[in-house]
């Protein structure tokens, strides 16, 4: 995400224009990004920045930008959590955007907020299964598709 993509992966920034601008008749994004980055050891603040250069790229091309909230990651630590909460925070009262979906929330374990619940993660408490993936389309509100 942020200029070094904190992964293997080459970093949102670099690929927008190619997945989301050359997409044909594309109206809305609905972009999902951030704990790589901050597992990686990309800081809040860098993915906030990120984030916000991608929303300049998406106004500039008349795309409604809608942010997914980043969802727990059970092995994460106390740091990459906290950066997290900063991020997600900023997701959900920035009026740089569009709006936002709210994933974290619906795959939270209620007995521990940092983790996915059992039912809906993939055995590594990063990645939902299928039953996450519904939960997590389910969250999206189509009516702001429009």
């Amino acid at each position: 995400m942020a200029q070094g993509g904190g992964s293997t992966n080459p970093s949102a920034l670099a690929r927008f224009d190619r997945e989301v601008i050359a997409q044909t008749g594309a109206k809305w994004v609905i972009m999902l990004l951030g704990i790589n980055d901050a597992t990686g050891g990309t800081s809040a603040e860098d993915i906030i920045a990120a984030m916000q250069q991608v929303a300049i790229r998406a106004r500039s091309q008349q795309l409604k930008l809608f942010i997914g909230t980043i969802t727990p990651n059970g092995t994460a630590s106390a740091a990459v959590q906290a950066q997290r909460a900063v991020v997600n925070e900023w997701i959900r009262t920035t009026r740089e955007i569009d709006g936002y979906v709210e994933f974290d929330i619906p795959l939270r374990d209620p007995n521990n907020p940092l983790q996915i619940r059992d039912d809906l993660q993939s055995g590594d408490q990063l990645n939902p299964n299928d039953a996450g993936y519904q939960v997590m389309g389910n969250a999206v509100n189509l009516g702001i598709l429009r």
